[in-house]
């Protein structure tokens, strides 16, 4: 799971109860994840960028997955509105990574995307004034 550090915990829970066993890739820049706590006893946290291809390639051999689901992005709406660079490395080079890494190991990618993420707080905005 890609992501971890902000949107997926709930993902995680749910893959959890249904008897899933649940990896999760977090950047290397960050050191603690207090949105873990009821789980990390019970998941394995690998810190990796996602935009670094090889080291994708390293966490699926290492775990060898069924399933990786990518949930990773900039977190907070208006930090993608003002780091527009880093939402779109996110967004493009890491899922292509991503996607590259998955195919040369053969598991199925899910990828999840918001509406935000796609502008339309923005329009909705925009919109209202």
């Amino acid at each position: 799971m890609y992501g971890l550090r902000a949107r997926a915990p709930p993902h995680a829970e749910l893959l959890l109860e249904h008897g899933y066993d649940v990896s999760g890739l977090t950047p290397r820049s960050v050191s603690s994840y207090p949105n873990l706590t009821e789980i990390k006893d019970r998941i394995e946290v690998v810190r990796a960028d996602v935009n670094d291809q090889l080291a994708l390639v390293r966490a699926l051999r290492a775990f060898r997955p069924h399933e990786v689901y990518n949930l990773a992005s900039v977190s907070f709406v208006p930090m993608s509105w003002e780091e527009p660079v880093l939402t779109a490395e996110l967004a493009a080079v890491g899922a292509t990574s991503l996607l590259e890494a998955s195919f040369e190991e053969l598991v199925t990618l899910l990828v999840d995307a918001e509406l935000e993420r796609l502008g339309r707080a923005r329009q909705r905005e925009e919109s209202s004034q």
